[in-house]
């Protein structure tokens, strides 16, 4: 027996629907959980230093000086971006959360 759906006298394929896990971060504060719209904080805060101010005006980003860099959401291990989604614990706990939810239809 074939594995599908039969329409209208037509056999089509399906997949198991897979959902995209992804985390919701501010592009403000870089922050988990809201957008920019609903963020918190008035002013810009930079993803590499933590300093107030855009990435495009960062010293440290400018100077690719990774030792430098103090990601805004980790207090322990910050020589990372916010934008590093590999090395950022904080970013990692919060997808296997959402990994989780996702994976419990919730």
């Amino acid at each position: 027996m074939e594995k599908g759906v039969f329409l209208e006298n037509s056999h089509y394929d399906v997949d198991v629907f897979k959902p995209k896990i992804s985390v919701t971060q501010c592009f403000n504060c870089h922050g988990f959980d809201h957008t920019k719209i609903w963020c918190p904080k008035k002013s810009k805060i930079c993803p590499v230093c933590s300093q107030a101010h855009e990435l495009s005006d960062c010293l440290i980003a400018s100077a690719n000086d990774v030792s430098q860099f103090k990601c805004p959401n980790c207090t322990v291990d910050r020589c990372h971006s916010a934008l590093d989604h590999e090395k950022c614990p904080k970013y990692q706990e919060k997808f296997a959360y959402v990994q989780q939810l996702a994976q419990y239809g919730l």
